[in-house]
């Protein structure tokens, strides 16, 4: 008996011993960082609060989150005088944790604006409030749950065609730990709040401790990373094998390009507007400006992508430029100020040859990825000249 005892003692130890050895080789290598979102009962996910981060997946970054939660720096709710204020809500692209926090577009705007004001009273703060995985409703439930305690000037909605159509559709994301809207028999705009149970359960105190552990531990949040990869390589795997209707379903993102789109796709657009103007009447309530910006996808711009797309959706049958054409046409409707980012992103592809989306280490440039240093850089060029031509920022 003492013998087993011993023997399971001596397991017990060694496995100890291991997590302690591995833990600290991780954390002196930075090969990798614990995760660093959390569950939130309002927007379904945020990122952790004084969080390390290491991003390697593609394009390289690395720093902490702040302890508001965002990726940025230190900015206090209660801004200081002749201070103009700028709020950038959006998904991975915002958040831009491919490229470092300076070279992001939101850290270039706010660079542009400081240099270039005539007026040397006058402070510009341009706010990262991007997270990856986020639709419009996360962004929105963000704005009103924590964005609105910074009193913005202007708060800038980047939008990306790409996906935010369907992270803003239940049935075609799936996700049951977002918040939705749907519209009633009635046109109305309605929440979905389903999304509350599933983040409760993730709040019990055994999935918090889990959590925790994950935030807090290299080597757990390495094995998890780990599982997630060859999931998701084996997805890419089985879709190498389908034939291009099939692919479809992989690449479910491109149908948001077709002519005439299956008819959920009609609900997700028609969703979408809704909650956008939802947003602005919001922000306007609040004293604040709105504007709406829709960023640019690889497929948009990379002649790369073109026979996948004919291939995957049929030559003729789509127009990569749909999806802007129609959030400008109800941005008009309904007095929405828009900026599209794709005419001068394709003039500057087309001159010039450079490619603004993919890395060389993950994928190459120009593949279906976001955007690389490039397109940050004229991101955020073409948003100070737009703010300036347009008189949307303010010198008083």
């Amino acid at each position: 008996m003492k013998k087993k005892i011993f023997s399971f003692l001596t397991v017990c130890f060694s496995f100890l011993l291991f997590f302690v050895i591995a833990e600290f080789f991780l954390r002196i290598t930075k090969f990798n960082a614990p995760h660093y979102t959390r569950p939130d009962i309002h927007t379904g996910a945020r990122l952790m609060e004084n969080a390390y981060y290491i991003h390697n997946k593609e394009g390289k970054s690395e720093g902490y989150i702040n302890s508001k939660g965002i990726r940025d720096y230190e900015y206090e709710y209660e801004k200081s005088k002749n201070t103009y204020r700028i709020l950038v809500f959006g998904d991975s692209y915002t958040e831009a944790m491919q490229v470092d926090l300076d070279s992001s577009f939101t850290k270039i705007l706010e660079r542009k604006l400081n240099e270039y004001t005539s007026n040397p009273l006058v402070k510009y703060e341009v706010l990262n409030m991007g997270m990856s995985g986020y639709g419009t409703a996360n962004s929105y439930k963000l704005y009103t749950s924590e964005g609105i305690k910074y009193n913005a000037d202007l708060v800038i909605l980047a939008f990306l065609t790409g996906n935010d159509f369907r992270n803003n559709s239940k049935e075609l994301d799936q996700s049951t730990s977002r918040p939705y809207f749907f519209l009633d028999a009635n046109g109305k705009l309605k929440e979905d709040l389903s999304y509350k149970k599933n983040i409760e359960q993730r709040l019990t105190p055994i999935r918090n401790t889990f959590r925790i552990l994950k935030n807090k531990s290299y080597l757990v949040s390495l094995i998890i990373q780990r599982k997630d990869l060859l999931f998701n390589q084996e997805k890419k795997n089985q879709a190498k094998i389908l034939d291009p209707s099939e692919k479809m379903n992989f690449r479910n993102d491109w149908k948001v390009y077709l002519k005439e789109p299956p008819e959920v796709w009609e609900e997700a657009f028609n969703t979408t507007f809704e909650i956008i103007k939802k947003f602005k009447n919001s922000v306007n309530e609040n004293g604040s400006k709105f504007l709406l910006v829709t960023l640019t996808n690889s497929a948009q711009i990379s002649d790369k992508l073109s026979d996948d797309l004919d291939r995957g959706l049929g030559k003729d049958k789509y127009d990569l430029e749909r999806p802007d054409k129609m959030l400008q046409k109800y941005s008009e409707e309904n007095g929405i100020t828009m900026l599209n980012l794709l005419k001068e992103f394709n003039q500057r592809y087309q001159k010039e040859g450079v490619y603004f989306h993919g890395f060389e280490d993950n994928g190459g440039k120009g593949c279906d990825c976001h955007w690389n240093y490039d397109g940050h850089r004229l991101a955020g060029e073409i948003l100070y000249n737009h703010l300036k031509n347009n008189l949307l920022i303010s010198e008083d």
